[in-house]
């Protein structure tokens, strides 16, 4: 199956332990899960500045990310189709007429 991820439950599952990190261990070993540039963009931001982790455990979550799942351009999406305009590239990356 493929997954899409929000930014927040990759960004929960680095940061503690309970749900997110076990739905993410579970994409992680039995589901495709599908990002863009855009969702490790922020994924990285939040890790480096708000949550302060070091680099390398910062560069380490990302390289695991981009070696465990597919990397893809999200189809654009009219701006009335969601309330908060960040989430648009999540809406994008599950666009009916995806054809990858």
């Amino acid at each position: 199956m493929r997954v899409i991820l929000d930014a927040n439950v990759v960004i929960a599952a680095a940061a503690t332990r309970g749900l997110c990190e076990a739905i993410f261990e579970l994409c992680l070993q039995h589901h495709q899960i599908i990002i863009c540039e855009g969702l490790l963009s922020e994924v990285e931001r939040t890790l480096r500045r708000k949550l302060r982790l070091p680099p390398d455990v910062t560069d380490d979550y990302l390289r695991l990310l981009r070696d465990h799942a597919e990397c893809l351009e999200p189809e654009g999406v009219q701006a009335e189709a969601c309330r908060d305009p960040a989430d648009a590239m999540v809406l994008g990356l599950v666009a009916p007429n995806r054809e990858d």
